[in-house]
């Protein structure tokens, strides 16, 4: 990967953070607004015009409810337009006599002000649907951002090391090769981010709190399982795929292969470091290097077939393992060996 393409995802993730961090100021203070609205108190208001402007919203024809109402407040008789507070527009409905019916002209109706600017007023008061919404949804921003940034951060500033594995710990003693993966904050971070874009969805979607409660469980419940899947299944999964290096003891662990343990052997049994390459750009019908795959495979005498410790990284990032590999096993540069090539990449032993 390229330094310019680990600077774009760096620049991105950083400003996908800045944009959550600005999202959560923004509806946090919208959402102690409209709180402090709840305690407003309320006159009697009288409305005096009700207009339904069309509109197309999709394939369909909606109708946008407009209103001015009149009220007493401080001693003043005032003129009000807001609906829903926090709103610019009014609500919209599928019908004009729909949206008519809402807020028939000369109605009376409950018009609640501030006390502090009596001008500030607004026929619904209180913190939003969609507000609620909007702020569970900025979840989804700030869970991204805060799982991204760490391997943004780490691909930039360690532009020699594998981005997908990574030396887990380097002691004298012992080394784990381990695949990229969540940690348990992290995890947690990614989780409440997807619960809270359910969460969103219900109650900007579904009308009551039964409704809106139901569909909270059932999206908790989906991502439960949906989460628990990855982490069984993908790479997510911390120490599946950890190659542990027992220097002391001249012993390596290699990842287990379909529902098979790890298997530990010598390192001196180790004959061999393949690094396969898959030009995957080009079965795509596409060009460029950075799109091909490659995983690095360890042969082993005595196992009837190898082992692979790293998959669907980049060349470079393979060449990097094999190269590792070779150094901890003690083998030959022309133990390292790569078996398919891309047209950029000559045939030839990784150094």
């Amino acid at each position: 990967m390229s330094t310019a393409s680990r600077l774009i995802g760096l620049v991105f993730t950083l400003a996908l953070l800045v944009g959550a961090a600005v999202a959560d100021f923004y509806l946090i203070g919208r959402v102690l607004r409209e709180h402090a609205s709840s305690h407003w108190p309320s006159v009697s208001g009288t409305i005096a015009t009700s207009t339904a402007a069309p509109y197309r919203n999709k394939s369909s024809r909606r109708y946008r409810l407009s209103v001015t109402y009149t009220f007493d407040a401080a001693g003043e008789t005032r003129t009000g337009r807001v609906i829903t507070l926090g709103e610019s527009r009014g609500p919209s409905f599928r019908s004009e006599a729909q949206a008519l019916r809402q807020y028939p002209v000369g109605a009376t109706v409950p018009v609640y002000y501030d006390p502090a600017s009596p001008g500030n007023a607004a026929l619904v008061v209180g913190v939003q649907r969609r507000t609620v919404s909007l702020l569970l949804f900025a979840g989804v921003l700030n869970a991204l951002a805060l799982v991204m940034l760490r391997p943004s951060i780490r691909s930039f500033a360690c532009r020699d090391e594998p981005i997908r594995y990574y030396l887990a710990a380097d002691e004298p003693q012992r080394a784990v090769l381990r695949a990229t993966h969540l940690n348990a904050i992290e995890f947690g971070v990614l989780f409440a981010g997807m619960a809270s874009g359910v969460a969103g969805v219900c109650v900007l979607a579904l009308p009551g709190a039964p409704l809106t409660a139901g569909g909270i469980a059932a999206g908790g419940v989906a991502l439960v399982w949906l989460l628990g899947f990855l982490r069984r299944s993908s790479t997510l999964s911390a120490g599946r795929h950890d190659v542990v290096i027992e220097r002391d003891m001249g012993t390596v662990t290699l990842p287990s292969r379909g529902g098979e343990s790890p298997v530990a052997v010598d390192m001196a049994m180790v004959d061999r470091v393949e690094l396969r390459a898959t030009p995957a750009a080009k079965a795509k019908g596409g060009s460029g290097q950075d799109q091909s795959a490659a995983e690095v495979v360890v042969h082993v005498a005595g196992l009837d077939e190898p082992r692979t410790v790293a998959s669907w990284i980049t060349i470079d990032e393979a060449a990097v393992i094999a190269s590792w590999l070779r150094q901890e096993f003690q083998l030959d540069p022309n133990d390292v060996v790569v078996s398919v090539a891309t047209e950029d990449e000559p045939e030839t032993p990784v150094e």
